[in-house]
This record gives structure tokens, C-alpha cells and sequence, in this order.
């Protein structure tokens, strides 16, 4: 360790002159993230010297560089210094992600930073996140001599740090190229993960929901540009009712809200059927300004009763028929949750101690007895291929109702877009559509690429982060194909 006057000096030195001595954004990012290092791992003013010199230059002026530093000494209580670590810079220059490994317990932690370009290119920590172990990815695609061993190291080290319960498939051309299945789907009964578990998909399914809002308008039954009141003449709130389309809904500009709280869990153990959501959707209404995006569960449950009305039969019921059926995903559904349902993953938290996963320990997470078109179907890896297939080969949407489905309406982030129950992404040129979802205990993800025939499944039961790293990864070497 550094002697206490040392690291102050070094650090206010790299601060001061870094602008001068580079002219690359990337290179005075790294300084800065190792800035950060070096003063995390250091004595006496350190932190305080770092937060005035790198962070935003708000901190400075605002006098609040002694409290960044007393919540990083509050850190490396609970986590010990850092004994390796690695540097991003991310999104073009506007993220820095630095990954430490934690002398404690070898936890690794991911501190993100956004980037202040306006502002000297100063740091502003947006949170800490539980993180594994950075390792370098090939470059070959998925299907390549590199990407087999590399697989195998990766999901060792996820098993180290952060264990994986569920199931991966990545399909091309028609051949599974890799495929993982680990973990436990019952506890209770010591029954094993295997391809055929039915897993949640949280808000995986509004994909379901967006294909039978495509189906009917495909019908001529409803147009996307209805507005709700059109088919819920008695909705309780009809000036929102006016106002709302079904396009606005499909892409969350509705302004419809979150239905998810403390009211909502309350009832949740009585909630079979849609209309029973109702009562837990209008309190939330205007949520946001309308033709604004703001991801809406409220909003699906509300197309959810659109297709009641419309179909006149209930939403579970039409999916099942003109959904799933059609596809033959005869293992997906949104069944009556209970500790007896047959082949059906329970949902599981792991237990931390200080930031690092202990092995092998499941602890049981509540849901909601059913999922709604918002959210919460059950399905299989091997239903969620038939399904893309289904997409993909017409037998669900006409070519023009898929392409206003996986058309990107609305933007999503820096990457991505929205299109009607799909999130879109384009990298390094090569598109994808599909929808994640999070819930307690349930990690999802479903990407179709049509330009490299590829289809990618990840499904768990398991809140740790390894479903979102595997998905991270392969979606990088499915790309390297192109």
C-alpha cells in the first residue's frame, strides 16, 4: 500500500495535466479510470482528491468530493481494496465501466461511469453493479474453432462467480451450435434443469400479445391506429381512452404507466384473469406525456383487453389458439402457478456475502399466480425456436404485419430501437428483434437475427447475472459472423 501523502499527489497530477498530454478521449478515459483504481486502493485523501480532479466538475464546486469519498470508504469496508482489475470505455466515449476484483472474497464489481463530454470529459458514477471477471472474446463467430473453448472458459468462470440455472440454445441454419443446461428447476423435489423445463419469460411475452394485436388487424378486425375506446366503450377513464391508440400502446407512447406495486402484490395471489388487473392500471394512467416512450406494463395488460374484446374470448385463450398452436408450442401457456405445476421452474434468489454469490444456495422468490399479456408466460427453449420459426415462415403474420412488428418505431436506448412488442438492435450492421425480461427470479432473452438465420434462447430461474453475460457474449460471437 501507498504511503498516505504519496497518492494524493499522483492522482491530482494525472487530473490537471491529462487534457494536455493526449489528444485521444479513449486514452485520458483509461487515465482516469485508473485514477480511480489507484485511488480506491490508497490511504488518507485519495478519494477526495480523485472525486475533485476526475468527477464531474459539479462535485468540486458543490463541496461534495468528502462524500463520494466517505461512500467509497464505506465500500471498501464491506468489499476490501482491489487486487486486479480492467477498464472499458464504452458507447463511443460516453461510458466507463471498471471492473475490480475485491480482496474479501474475489468478488468482482462493475463501477459504471458516464462520461461528462461537455464537461472535460469528467467521470459521473452511475452505480455499482455485481460483475464477473472480464475475459477478452474471440473473434471468430459462434460456430468457429475459437468460440467452443472459449464457451467452456467463460461458463467456468460464471460458475466460480456467478452460477447459471436454466437453459441456452443458439440455433443457425437449422443446427444447434451451442447449448447449455445447468441447475436446478425444484428444489423442494431436487428435480434437475433439463431442455424441456418450462421457464418464465416475464416481459419476454408481450411478443405474444404484439402478434395477436398483428393477427387481428391482419383479420381487418381492429386498426393499429384505434383509438382504445373504440373497443373498451366503457373504459373508466375515457379521456385517456380517446386519446390512446393501440400503436401508442404497442410502443409504449401511451403514457399508461407501471400497474406494479405495493396495492398490486397485495392481490396478486387472487389474479387469474385479465379484468382483475384493471383496478391496479388506472391509478397509474399519464404516467408520461403522451407520444413520450416509457416502457408500460399497464400498456400491454390494456391490449390484453383489447384482444378480449375484439376476439370476444379471453386473451389466455386466444393466444393458445391462434398463438401458440399454430406455431406448436405446445409447452407454452401462462398456467396457474403453484408448488405442484408439472415440468415448471420456480423462480430463485441466490444469497451475497459481500458481493460475492454463495454457491449452490437457492432461496425461494413469490410471483404472481398468472402472468398477463404483460408479462409472465412459461415456455421451453425448443417452443421459443418454433416460434421464430413460426415468425419467420408466415405462419403467424403476413410479411407486412411482421414487418410493422420488427420495424423500428421508436427509439430504445442508444442501440436499439422499438418496434410493436420487439425491441430491435443493430451492430457492427447486423440486425436483430426479439424482447427480454426480468423478474424476480426469471432472466430472458429471445434474438432473432434473420440475416445469419440464427436464433438465440436464454432462459433462468436464477437472479444472478450469468443469463445476462451468456446472452452478452454469444450475442457478440452470433454478430462475428457477418
Amino acid at each position: 500500500m501507498m504511503r498516505r501523502s504519496a497518492l494524493p499527489l499522483v492522482v491530482l497530477l494525472v487530473g490537471t495535466s491529462i487534457a494536455s498530454t493526449t489528444d485521444s478521449v479513449d486514452a485520458l478515459l483509461r487515465l482516469r479510470g485508473e485514477a480511480f483504481v489507484t485511488a480506491m486502493n490508497a490511504q488518507g485523501d485519495a478519494l477526495t482528491a480523485f472525486a475533485r480532479d476526475h468527477l464531474g466538475s459539479r462535485v468540486a464546486r458543490e463541496g461534495l468530493a468528502a462524500r463520494f469519498a466517505d461512500s467509497m470508504r464505506a465500500d471498501l469496508a464491506e468489499l476490501g481494496p482491489i487486487d486486479r482489475h480492467a477498464i472499458q470505455v464504452l458507447d463511443g466515449g460516453r461510458l466507463v465501466f471498471v471492473f475490480c476484483r475485491r480482496t474479501r472474497n474475489g468478488s468482482w464489481q462493475n463501477y459504471q461511469f458516464r462520461v461528462l463530454a461537455d464537461d472535460e470529459h469528467r467521470l459521473q458514477l452511475v452505480f455499482r453493479a455485481v460483475a464477473i471477471e472480464p475475459l477478452a472474446r474471440p473473434t471468430t463467430a459462434i460456430d468457429g474453432p475459437e468460440a467452443g473453448p472459449w464457451l467452456q472458459r467463460f461458463q467456468a468462470a460464471l460458475e466460480e462467480q456467478h452460477p447459471f440455472s436454466g437453459v441456452v440454445v443458439v440455433r443457425r441454419r437449422g443446427k444447434d451450435v451451442y447449448s447449455l443446461v445447468r441447475g436446478i428447476a425444484d428444489t423442494s423435489r431436487n428435480v434437475p434443469m433439463s431442455r424441456d423445463t418450462r421457464l418464465g419469460m416475464a416481459s419476454g411475452s408481450k411478443m405474444f400479445t404484439a402478434v395477436a394485436i398483428l393477427e387481428l388487424a391482419q383479420a381487418g378486425k381492429l386498426s393499429l391506429a384505434d383509438p382504445l375506446i373504440r373497443h373498451l366503450p366503457r373504459f373508466p377513464n375515457p379521456g385517456f381512452a380517446k386519446r390512446a391508440s393501440i400503436h401508442q400502446l404497442l410502443t409504449h407512447t401511451a403514457g399508461a404507466g407501471n400497474y406494479w406495486d405495493d396495492a398490486y402484490e397485495r392481490q396478486w395471489d387472487s389474479i387469474t384473469e385479465l379484468p382483475q388487473m384493471l383496478p391496479f392500471v388506472l391509478p397509474h394512467l399519464e404516467a408520461s406525456p403522451p407520444g413520450e416512450f416509457s416502457y408500460s406494463n399497464s400498456g400491454f395488460v390494456l391490449l390484453g383487453l383489447v384482444v378480449e374484446a375484439v376476439a370476444g374470448t379471453s386473451y389466455y385463450d386466444y393466444v393458445q389458439k391462434h398463438v401458440f398452436a399454430p406455431a406448436g408450442m405446445a409447452s407454452t401457456g401462462f398456467p396457474i402457478r403453484s408448488d405442484d405445476a408439472a415440468g415448471l421452474a420456480l423462480p430463485y434468489d441466490p444469497q451475497f456475502d459481500a458481493g460475492a454469490v454463495k454457491p449452490g444456495v437457492y432461496v425461494p422468490v413469490r410471483l404472481g399466480v398468472r402472468g398477463s399479456s404483460a408479462g409472465g408466460a412459461s415456455t421451453t427453449a425448443d417452443d421459443l425456436l418454433r416460434f421464430a420459426d413460426a415468425l419467420r415462415n408466415g405462419v403467424l403474420l403476413d410479411k407486412a404485419h411482421l414487418d410493422l412488428m420488427t420495424r423500428a418505431h421508436v427509439p430504445y436506448g442508444s442501440l436499439e430501437s422499438y418496434g410493436y412488442g420487439t425491441i430491435l438492435e443493430k451492430k457492427r450492421g447486423v440486425l436483430s428483434f426479439g424482447h427480454g425480461g426480468t423478474a424476480r427470479g426469471t432472466q430472458f432473452e429471445l434474438k432473432i437475427f434473420p440475416a445469419l438465420d440464427t436464433v438465440m434462447v436464454v432462459m433462468s430461474n436464477y437472479n444472478t447475472i450469468a443469463a445476462h453475460e451468456l446472452a452478452s457474449a454469444l450475442d457478440d460471437l452470433i454478430r462475428n459472423a457477418h
